[in-house]
């Protein structure tokens, strides 16, 4: 049954990002976006944590998970708003696949393990941009 539902969720995903406007951030590195994503495992873990997105200026982003303890990057792949997370730091799975779409003032965040010896784990976030100080 879960199983299903993250299969579902991926698909729902997949096609929302074919035939919805991709990512655009505006490309300036310290852009800042915070949220809280939800983390759920076929086997039925679930938990949630603190998400911090920074544009480095380059197309990628650094990416904190304060609660966790770990941090990384994500480095843009084939296809628009799909990245490739690198863990630098930290206990962290690393190389999963995040799609990123910004909706106006939020941006939906897709965590997946296909590409890890953790498959069966989605997750998902909504962050919003920090103000800037002027």
């Amino acid at each position: 049954m879960r199983a299903r539902l993250l299969k579902a969720c991926a698909a729902g995903l997949a096609l929302a990002t074919a035939s919805q406007p991709a990512f655009a951030g505006d490309g300036k590195g310290g852009e800042v976006w915070r949220g809280v994503g939800v983390q759920l495992a076929e086997t039925g873990e679930s938990g949630s944590w603190g998400l911090v997105l920074e544009a480095d200026g380059a197309g990628g982003y650094r990416v904190t998970y304060p609660e966790l303890g770990c941090s990384g990057v994500l480095l843009p792949m084939q296809g628009v708003g799909r990245y490739r997370e690198q863990i630098k730091a930290g206990d962290c799975i690393d190389g999963g696949t995040v799609l990123l779409e910004r909706r106006e003032n939020a941006l939906s965040w897709f965590w997946t393990g296909e590409a890890t010896d953790a498959p069966d784990i989605a997750a998902a976030a909504v962050l919003f941009r920090e103000a800037r100080a002027s």
